[in-house]
């Protein structure tokens, strides 16, 4: 999971580990364009996404970044259907994704299994690479998630990218907190080894305030809290409502 990446390099730059990887695989979570540079920043390797369900396994994998999935559809049979009607969508239109297993051996068999992702279709017909046989799905754009904080919608995968544009910032946790009657935005971050942990914690201040128009308070912790916190967790829980 590209969450946990970041907390392995987070928890080994704390302890003065070195990272000598030249690729690194992720799933079962989004990564946004930010989140990947982030990664592949940390830990000087490439980042390849996948794609499978616990109902079936593994799917399918990147061949370009961000591009996509290519879907083996020697052991799949997937069809993008319309959420409402089931009836097939054009390619290129975004539809709910139903699969079926053609061959597994360690998950549960069953015919036309819904997954509940959205997701666009485009048939194997660019010829770029080997994989180009394979048919490509990529995931619609939709909200993950979000605070409404004084009256301000904030995406978290809009604060998440802003937060990992900066390459000072090792990690970071959002809170939604009720202080006084008043609902605020925490941001407790961890800065890279030699970074100005306070002046970062003003600029963070400041372009929050001019992006989302909310002032956080940003509080500013030891390198490897949080990945301390979050290694017991598979999937960390990056954005609390504490309200």
């Amino acid at each position: 999971m590209s969450s946990y990446a970041l907390h392995l390099a987070n928890l080994a730059e704390a302890r003065g580990t070195e990272l000598n990887v030249r690729r690194l695989m992720t799933s079962a979570e989004p990564v946004s364009q930010a989140k990947r540079e982030a990664i592949e920043r940390r830990w000087g390797a490439r980042l390849t996404d996948t794609f499978g369900m616990t109902e079936v396994g593994m799917m399918g994998a990147e061949d370009k970044p961000g591009a996509g999935f290519r879907i083996w559809t020697d052991m799949y049979y997937v069809e993008v259907l319309d959420p409402k009607s089931l009836a097939p969508v054009k390619e290129g239109e975004t539809g709910t994704l139903i699969v079926t297993a053609l061959w597994s051996n360690n998950v549960t068999p069953f015919l036309r299994w819904s997954s509940g992702d959205l997701v666009t279709y485009s048939e194997a017909d660019d010829g770029a690479g080997p994989f180009s046989v394979f048919p490509r799905i990529k995931h619609a754009h939709r909200t993950t998630g979000f605070f409404k904080v004084r009256g301000i919608n904030l995406g978290h995968q809009d604060l998440e990218d802003f937060m990992f544009r900066h390459a000072e910032i090792g990690d970071f946790r959002a809170e939604a907190l009720n202080d006084g009657g008043n609902d605020v935005l925490r941001l407790s971050i961890e800065c890279r080894r030699g970074a100005d942990g306070a002046a970062i914690c003003r600029v963070i201040a400041e372009e929050v305030k001019s992006r989302f128009q909310l002032t956080p308070q940003v509080v500013l912790l030891e390198s490897g809290t949080l990945a301390k916190e979050f290694e017991a967790n598979i999937k960390a829980s990056r954005f609390v409502d504490r309200r």
